[in-house]
């Protein structure tokens, strides 16, 4: 009895593993057409918001928030992720996503349409999605979901890098930076807006000051 115990108490304290759905999770792909994932993956909720994604699948459920206005927190990307936002689901991330270098983020949403991710309040030349003011940012494509992001000196979506769009919604908004390309004129991420893809989906970019809208960020080409 006494080793069944400890063997359940030793289960509770495992961190959050991956899970696999029964039925799999569907996905609209590059092309817009469904998928299923069967695979492992990582929920991300209310309960469980881990901030260090690494290579593998992540499902957004719920209405999950990361980070405050008062207690930033920037979510980093390691390795080839994939982040799935099921429909009605909301992600609002308070300090933004790091993806850079070699990194790559890759967002879906469901047939719906309707989950959606919020990024902001970045730190001085971040990016919302993409680098950091001294790093190059990395491959980010969006196949789906709604994407709202906000950056005041750095790219919204970018800061240099690889950036993809085939599908969803996705409103970006800089004041220095380009809401989709390079960042303000200040560090690494003030370079050229990098390759930008946009093959479907409603994309509205704003740059409010020195940026372009798509392409280079405040001061460069």
């Amino acid at each position: 009895m006494s080793i069944l115990l400890t063997a359940c108490l030793l289960v509770g304290l495992l961190p959050t593993a991956a899970l696999a759905a029964e039925d799999g999770v569907k996905y609209l792909d590059d092309e817009g057409v469904e998928q299923t994932y069967t695979g492992s993956y990582t929920e991300i909720t209310a309960d469980n918001t881990p901030t260090e994604w690494t290579t593998g699948w992540y499902v957004v459920n719920g209405d999950v928030t990361i980070g405050t206005a008062e207690s930033p927190q920037r979510v980093t990307v390691s390795g080839d992720v994939h982040l799935i936002l099921t429909d009605n689901c909301t992600l609002t991330v308070t300090g933004g996503i790091r993806v850079e270098g070699s990194n790559a983020l890759t967002i879906y949403g469901q047939a719906g349409g309707t989950g959606k991710l919020t990024t902001g309040d970045v730190a001085s030349y971040d990016a919302a999605i993409g680098g950091n003011e001294d790093s190059i940012g990395g491959a980010i494509t969006i196949n789906g979901g709604i994407v709202e992001a906000t950056s005041d000196e750095g790219a919204a979506i970018g800061g240099g890098g690889i950036i993809t769009i085939n599908g969803g919604i996705v409103e970006a908004t800089s004041n220095e930076g380009a809401a989709i390309g390079g960042g303000g004129s200040s560090g690494a991420s003030g370079s050229s807006g990098g390759k930008i893809t946009i093959t479907g989906g409603t994309v509205t970019a704003t740059s409010n000051h020195n940026g372009a809208g798509i392409g280079g960020g405040g001061g460069m080409s």
